[in-house]
């Protein structure tokens, strides 16, 4: 005796989560602006300090293993 298989869940087609389509026109009203801000100025304001700030070999070790200690932050 053997039995017919069946898929376990039946398929539900799934609605999108944004009901307009995105285009050149208004692509801007989909963004987030609060993390666009956040995440476009911060390199943006770590480049103009690059290049209006003498660097010092205090900083440069600082900056060294700042880099290191949060990439475990992310990690670990």
């Amino acid at each position: 005796m053997t039995e017919t298989r069946r898929d376990p869940l039946e398929h539900v087609k799934i609605p999108p989560l944004i009901g307009e389509k995105i285009t050149l026109s208004n692509w801007h009203t989909f963004l987030d602006w609060k993390h666009v801000i956040g995440l476009g100025l911060t390199p943006l304001l770590a480049f103009y300090g690059l290049l209006t700030t003498e660097i010092q070999t205090k900083t440069l070790i600082w900056a060294i293993v700042y880099y290191f200690a949060t990439g475990l932050g992310i990690t670990a």
